[in-house]
């Protein structure tokens, strides 16, 4: 029987070290991704004038996740160097290996050189991807490559997405439905260590962000709803495909219903960027399944009739009109914010806002002061106190939607009375030190502020639901780190956290940046810009190589059809990287099927020369 259609020989068959060796596999595609475990941390992030929390943290997503990461990736390593040393052959590296080198080499000095190397080493607030983690991506992907790369292998690694694609399915239909699976007590108590000093108080205690929140709950395991969104990109079109053209019917069946709920789970997580990955890989598939497209558009067709009856029935159910919902986020609409500029300056604070240029100055005494504004050209501005006298009004018709209050620091840390002023966008605080004014800041401290440069997409802050403030201020940063990057994890510190006044305009208050919600740019900012080329040219030369081993192929068996399953998976997911950046929680699935995908290639490949070669014998 050809390999093309399930073909194994007794050497493919596993042995007990080959099964071991696929378990650890097994447990970063079917476990790693499912672990939802609490964990406390250090910030060590106070000692910004820009962060607002407090030194003791709760991560439940993310650092288990990676820790058990570093885990199997060391247990990798000892397996792959166990099989280099048994076997005893010398290996020639394929060319894209080379890059995955790169790529870690130079994280690794860019976290080596940068000022904040602790946070690269340790983890970072709400990120914790550090460098171990991202050296345990590089040693997935190889581990992949090597163990993926027969029928065994690749069977075993379909069967290992079965069972998260399962329990998946399961979670996401109960945040669908309101019932969220880590609100019950069973999953409280997952959560919850009991090992944690009053575990079962704080299990009582845990509040859910997303369960419950409206029509964007669905977040599975993966920490935050957008990731939702790469996840489907991801594995969605494995899903689909491995429906539609399994020969067998209880496995359509199978992968049929996983089809629908991930798809409607993607709905339920309110993202968008799955639509856009799917459109993309959707035309990928079409080249690529274009002969099979021939017979197969009835199934095709009834899939996405389901599809979109099931679409339909759910944005119905949570009233949401879906076209309106992506034009509204993707509307290139210019910034045209009224708070024009804030300076602070040794006697005064001047800020621009409608046009209006005017000064604010004030002298304390004790709790009382004498405030005074001004135009630019000295000429003074009247103003009148609301009811109960906590609020000042100017009288300048360009200048009514501000207000003022004089009050005195939520913060023990600071001494004084300052100036709140409120805007239609939310407020900023400033205060007279005696030594020039300072913003005061939502972590309580005092700092200078700083208007960050934009580039690329500028005064389009609201673009792709904020994303465009983020981009336009990331893009300087990342000029500035062409070379080496700021190390890694360490992107909320090389992030303008101190933009307080575009943070403002750009509906991001006081909240901290913690990500660029750009796959790439956040590459190029932590490893720098040599770094992102290395792992583009590992994506790309993946993709190339896929196109040209099924190009001419009739893609009639069941490693074929999951080979190119898996590309138009890395497709989708390195487009929706676009909008969402790489995060723990997903970030291994990425990589262990960018190695599988590898490891079918170089097999199909491997049994093409087999087959060719058998051929010449023959015919000589």
């Amino acid at each position: 029987m050809d390999y093309r259609y399930g073909y194994k020989n007794k050497k493919e068959e596993a042995g007990m070290g080959k099964k071991i060796s696929l378990f650890l596999l097994g447990i970063v595609i079917a476990f790693i991704p499912l672990i939802v475990r609490a964990a406390e941390h250090s910030t060590n992030l106070t000692q910004f004038p820009w962060f607002g929390g407090g030194d003791e943290s709760l991560d439940v997503f993310l650092i288990v996740k990676g820790q058990a990461l570093t885990i199997v990736a060391v247990l990798m390593l000892f397996a792959l160097g166990a099989k280099l040393f048994l076997d005893g052959k010398k290996i020639k590296l394929p060319v894209w290996m080379y890059a995955v080198f790169g790529y870690a080499a130079l994280t690794t000095i860019s976290t080596l050189v940068s000022k904040y190397r602790s946070f690269g080493f340790h983890g970072m607030y709400e990120q914790h991807e550090t460098l171990w983690v991202i050296l345990a991506y590089c040693v997935v992907l190889i581990y992949a490559y090597v163990y993926a790369s027969d029928s065994y292998g690749i069977k075993f690694v379909r069967g290992a997405l079965a069972v998260l694609a399962v329990i998946h399915s399961y979670i996401g239909i109960t945040q669908l439905i309101g019932e969220d699976f880590w609100g019950t007590k069973l999953g409280r108590y997952l959560i919850i260590p009991s090992s944690f000093e009053g575990a079962e108080q704080i299990r009582e205690n845990l509040s859910f962000t997303f369960s419950g929140s409206g029509n964007h709950q669905v977040y599975l395991t993966l920490y935050n709803p957008n990731y939702v969104g790469s996840y489907a990109a991801l594995v969605f079109p494995i899903f689909l495909v491995l429906a539609v053209f399994s020969k067998k019917i209880w496995k359509k069946a199978f992968w049929g219903i996983i089809t629908i709920i991930n798809f409607l789970c993607a709905m339920g997580s309110g993202s968008k960027t799955f639509l856009g990955a799917f459109a993309v890989s959707a035309v990928f598939a079409i080249i690529l399944f274009r002969q099979k497209l021939k017979k197969g558009w009835p199934i095709m067709a009834g899939f996405a009739v389901v599809i979109i009856a099931s679409a339909a029935i759910y944005f119905n159910y949570i009233g949401l009109n879906l076209l309106t919902y992506l034009k509204n986020s993707l509307a290139m609409q210019k910034n045209d914010y009224l708070l024009e500029k804030v300076e602070l300056k040794n006697d005064h604070a001047e800020i621009t806002y409608n046009g209006v240029t005017f000064y604010i100055g004030y002298d304390a005494s004790g709790e009382q002061a004498t405030v005074y504004f001004s135009k630019a050209d000295g000429s003074k501005i009247d103003y009148q106190t609301s009811d109960d006298g906590s609020l000042v009004y100017l009288k300048d018709d360009k200048l009514k939607d501000l207000s003022f209050q004089y009050m005195k620091p939520a913060s023990d840390d600071v001494k004084g009375y300052l100036i709140n002023c409120n805007t239609p966008k939310g407020s900023f605080a400033f205060m007279n030190t005696g030594n020039g004014y300072k913003i005061y800041t939502g972590g309580g401290k005092l700092d200078d502020i700083y208007n960050a440069p934009a580039a690329i997409i500028k005064d389009h802050d609201s673009f792709a639901s904020g994303r465009g403030y983020i981009w336009s201020r990331t893009f300087p940063v990342f000029f500035n780190h062409l070379l080496l990057g700021s190390g890694a994890d360490t992107f909320t510190i090389a992030f303008p956290q101190n933009d307080y006044i575009g943070r403002l305009n750009g509906g991001f208050g006081s909240m901290i940046i913690t990500k660029p919600h750009d796959l790439f740019l956040q590459i190029g900012v932590q490893s720098g810009g040599l770094a992102l080329l290395c792992f583009l040219a590992i994506a790309i030369m993946y993709i190339v190589q896929t196109f040209k081993i099924y190009w001419k192929r009739d893609l009639n068996g069941e490693t074929e059809t999951f080979g190119v399953a898996i590309s138009l998976g890395i497709i989708g997911y390195l487009f929706a990287g676009i909008f969402n950046d790489s995060c723990v929680a997903l970030a291994p699935l990425y990589w262990v099927f960018l190695g599988v995908g590898y490891g079918i290639n170089a097999y199909i490949a491997k049994k093409d020369n087999v087959g060719s070669e058998t051929n010449e014998g023959k015919n000589s």
